[in-house]
């Protein structure tokens, strides 16, 4: 139980208007014991974060899990239901040229289906190809950018503007890029 009371404190904490980012002003780290008070504190608050996350996907969990049962309690209840109302409707329904029958609390129908399909895609489509109906097949081209970024040489210009140059010297066309700065990692211990 007193999980429970901590996971919902920290939730308190997340939902609410206390976004608080804090920065010491004049505060410098000049030295390695700086530095090392730095990487703790960014290691705790790290650590906070998860413990958090954590908890609020606790409760993402159970709130799903009650969803489910809920609509699984709801769902075998009226299909329950319907399953008693079919016959009665489809008596009533018979020689009638209506696929509705209405009742003063509401309309109940029976609609024809659709057959439900089940196929395999790959015998489909050797079939389509073995019987010439390739219109029928979908073909979905994308650059292999991976591959072909291997190949070329990057030029970056003075403001930070990348292009790409393939081996000729030829511009590739709809590709720019933007440097960036290098990120800070910090790991424990």
């Amino acid at each position: 139980m007193m999980m429970e009371i901590n996971e919902l404190e920290f939730l308190a904490e997340a939902l609410g208007d206390e976004a608080e980012v804090q920065q010491p002003q004049g505060f410098r780290i000049d030295s390695i014991d700086k530095l090392d008070w730095a990487v703790r504190k960014w290691l705790r608050i790290d650590h906070q974060m998860q413990q958090k996350i954590d908890c609020a996907k606790r409760q993402i969990e159970r709130l799903e899990s009650y969803i489910r049962d809920v609509e699984e309690k709801a769902n075998r209840d009226k299909a329950g239901l319907e399953a008693m109302m079919e016959p009665f409707v489809r008596q009533q329904l018979e020689g009638s040229k209506s696929k509705t029958f209405s009742a003063p609390s509401g309309k109940v129908q029976i609609r024809e289906q659709q057959p439900e399909i089940t196929k395999d895609d790959q015998q489909l489509l050797s079939y389509l190809k073995s019987s010439g109906y390739t219109d029928y097949i979908q073909t979905k081209e994308s650059p292999k950018w991976g591959e072909f970024k291997a190949t070329l040489r990057e030029v970056i210009s003075e403001d930070g503007i990348v292009t790409y140059v393939t081996p000729d010297g030829e511009i590739v066309p709809g590709v720019i890029g933007r440097t960036r700065p290098g990120k800070l990692l910090v790991k424990g211990g």
